[in-house]
């Protein structure tokens, strides 16, 4: 990396200036991520709790293994049995591992960890959270890269009947996959690439596993799909359905509270159980209330229903709101590492941490950044743009279509000749018609010359333009793809073709965390 330069708060950052106040005031969050006294809290309380260590460490040792898990990863795991904190983030199964900011919320989480390590004197490990049962796969289903010849391409798959990410074949993007294999230009990279693509047993979720398990192997990341912990969640799921209504009433509150503030709510505070029965890769909404519920197709009394969660649990998944709850029940999480959206969902669900009986997390903002390669630096350093040029108006940048200081040499050539012209009339006088006929000739010749030569430099500058602003536009769509962030965008992948998978480990080195501003990263 060359370098790294922050562009301040505001249009160019995804977390807008009333959240960095609201979560700087603490207006909505009990623990203040920039405070070592918020950690220390967490930690005790995580510390209080008795966790399901080593049954979970198996599931997450057996997993890892079977998506290619490094030793540090699984070193991790070990740590994590013998009593370490965990620092969490996470994301849907996307394609090509997701978008970029995917990788940033997990190097947000890696240098979070180590951070947190260090000023508790504490073993604290980093998690990657797959949500592979989610149920969005308009999420999932593609991913967008720039072909050989610059145009950016939505890569799609065909994911049939499934509903849910985990319940996704690895067959069902192949095609996708292979596609986007067939753009890449070789290089020596490809075949790292291809590896990267290659399956992971037959699901898709676990090859998208895969390739965060080895973009980050000397980071000691341990990557977990929610299915692992359903038997460990049943108190959770419990409070889900026997507490609905004081969730209900705890969500309206915290509702009503961003809203008050100017705050979307992404989270319904419409009565409900946040809990679903899921069987064969299908999953409906628990419903029901009053001693009086539906689950799998039969119906249940409050007791039995209990019953049934305690003994089947595995049958069971949290949705966006019990999810974030057994995320503490079940691990000994110090710290969730969110986007801006996870911002406003995680503040509606603040209230709930009590209900549920678990440890408050430090909520704590991703990395928010824009890669700049080589070849669009050395285009910046034409156009005499800054970082923060990068996000404002182009054209700005743009060469004026003629060539000024030509057409002014002309025009000055041009009066001097009609001036000469003129003088040297009345120096021979009307007498002379032969010798005043080979200067007007002259004059007309040597003007039509210049005229010539302007004609040239304005085409020559025409083509300048036409090249600058072609090069322009190029940085245009790379820096903002479809009009938005990079981040959002782009892959990782994207990246990896032309650098390897060492570029994940500079990325990590160069940025900051801690920040809502954003940052540029220049690539060697």
């Amino acid at each position: 990396m060359t370098g790294t330069s922050v562009v301040p708060l505001g249009q160019y950052s995804p977390f807008d200036s009333k959240w960095r106040d609201a979560v700087i005031r603490r207006s909505f969050f009990a623990r203040d991520f920039q405070s070592d006294d918020s950690f220390a809290d967490t930690a005790a309380a995580v510390a209080s709790r008795n966790y399901p260590r080593r049954e979970i460490a198996d599931a997450l040792i057996h997993y890892n293994q079977s998506i290619g898990a490094s030793e540090k990863a699984l070193q991790s795991i070990r740590q994590f049995a013998d009593g370490a904190f965990v620092v969490v983030t996470g994301q849907q199964a996307g394609m090509f591992g997701g978008p970029l900011y995917t990788v940033y919320k997990i190097i947000t989480a890696i240098q979070l960890a180590a951070q947190v390590s260090g000023m508790l004197h504490a073993p604290v490990v980093p998690v990657f959270w797959n949500a592979s049962n989610d149920a969005d796969l308009g999420e999932i289903n593609h991913a967008y890269a720039f072909t050989q010849a610059g145009m950016l391409k939505k890569y799609s798959a065909d994911l049939g009947s499934a509903r849910m990410a985990d319940g996704i074949s690895y067959e069902a993007a192949r095609s996708c996959i292979d596609a986007y294999l067939n753009d890449r230009h070789d290089n020596d990279f490809k075949s790292e690439l291809a590896d990267l693509l290659s399956p992971a047993g037959n699901g898709y979720s676990a090859h998208v596993s895969r390739i965060i398990a080895r973009l980050f192997a000397d980071d000691g990341l341990i990557v977990l799909e929610p299915h692992l912990l359903y038997r460990h969640a049943a108190g959770v799921y419990t409070n889900a359905v026997m507490r609905s209504d004081d969730i209900a009433a705890a969500l309206a509150a915290g509702s009503h509270a961003l809203r008050q503030s100017g705050f979307s709510t992404p989270v319904s505070d419409d009565a409900c159980v946040h809990l679903f029965a899921q069987s064969d890769g299908v999953r409906h909404r628990v419903s029901g209330g009053n001693s009086a519920w539906h689950a799998h197709d039969r119906g249940f009394s409050t007791a039995e229903l209990g019953a049934y969660i305690a003994a089947h649990p595995e049958t069971f998944g949290p949705d966006v709101v019990s999810r974030v709850m057994m995320q503490q029940a079940v691990l000994p999480t110090l710290a969730y590492v969110a986007g801006p959206s996870e911002y406003n969902y995680l503040a509606q669900l603040e209230p709930l941490f009590r209900i549920f009986d678990v440890p408050v997390p430090v909520i704590y903002p991703r990395v928010s950044a824009t890669l700049v390669e080589q070849k669009y630096t050395q285009v910046m350093k034409e156009s005499g743009m800054s970082a923060a040029d990068l996000f404002g108006d182009y054209a700005r940048f743009e060469p004026d279509a003629g060539d000024a200081v030509v057409t002014a040499y002309v025009a000055a050539f041009t009066a001097a000749a009609d001036s000469f012209q003129c003088d040297m009339e009345k120096y021979f006088g009307a007498g002379d018609d032969a010798v005043l006929k080979n200067i007007r000739q002259f004059v007309s010749r040597v003007k039509s010359d210049a005229d010539r030569i302007e004609d040239h430099a304005q085409k020559a500058s025409a083509r300048r333009k036409g090249i600058v602003v072609g090069r322009l536009s190029r940085l245009r769509e790379y820096i903002s793809p479809r009009d938005g962030l990079q981040e959002r965008t782009l892959n990782i992948l994207e990246f990896v073709h032309r650098h390897g998978a060492g570029i994940v480990p500079e990325i990590r080195n160069a940025v900051s965390i801690g920040m809502f501003d954003h940052q540029v990263v220049f690539v060697r």
